[in-house]
């Protein structure tokens, strides 16, 4: 059927991407095609999709070819899936691709309502660390504080909470960074 089909090519393509030296050429060559098996609805072919496009965000020299495909709107749409699964693969995704200061500016208008929702709803230890990942590397953009300020605070003061120290650590720094921020520009004036 149509489905083993997807979920046989989704997960060949998440197996070669694991492969660091071959991601620029894998991702010219199949970027579009795992932008539509992401969009499907089988939960394994979304997973492994989405999880192929984070591995190949590892990759620096790969997000320009993310971008002009518009693969982060796939990544943005799929962390608002039900499974707990594709949650992790969307967020590691995106904490992969904030890597990019490109990324950043379409995060911060797209992007951080759905993190902190993530973050705040789910048990899962690994979506909330890179959600808080996610953030910090968001916070390095001064006109991101605003956003993370008014979108995300409640999430990022939840994540405070959670047993994971890498993740507290994060979120502390998180707040920290936008506490110094308040001094330097009138954002909370």
């Amino acid at each position: 059927t149509q489905t083993e089909i997807s979920k046989e090519i989704s997960s060949c393509l998440f197996n070669l991407t694991l492969n660091r030296s071959h991601r620029v050429t894998i991702a010219e060559a199949a970027m579009s095609e795992l932008v539509v098996l992401a969009e499907g609805n089988d939960l394994d072919t979304i997973r492994l999709s989405v999880g192929a496009i984070g591995n190949l965000a590892e990759e620096i020299d790969t997000h320009p070819i993310i971008l002009s495909i518009c693969a982060q709107n796939v990544v943005l749409l799929r962390l608002s899936h039900p499974s707990i699964d594709v949650n992790r693969e969307a967020t590691r995704a995106c904490a992969n691709l904030l890597s990019s200061k490109e990324v950043c500016a379409h995060f911060i208008v797209h992007g951080v309502d759905d993190l902190a929702v993530v973050s705040s709803s789910t048990t899962c230890e690994e979506c909330c660390y890179y959600s808080v990942l996610s953030f910090r590397k968001l916070c390095l953009a001064q006109n991101a504080h605003q956003a993370l300020i008014e979108k995300a605070l409640r999430s990022i003061i939840g994540l405070l909470r959670l047993q994971d120290l890498k993740t507290r650590k994060h979120a502390a720094a998180i707040l920290r960074d936008l506490s110094a921020s308040c001094f330097e520009t009138s954002i909370f004036l």
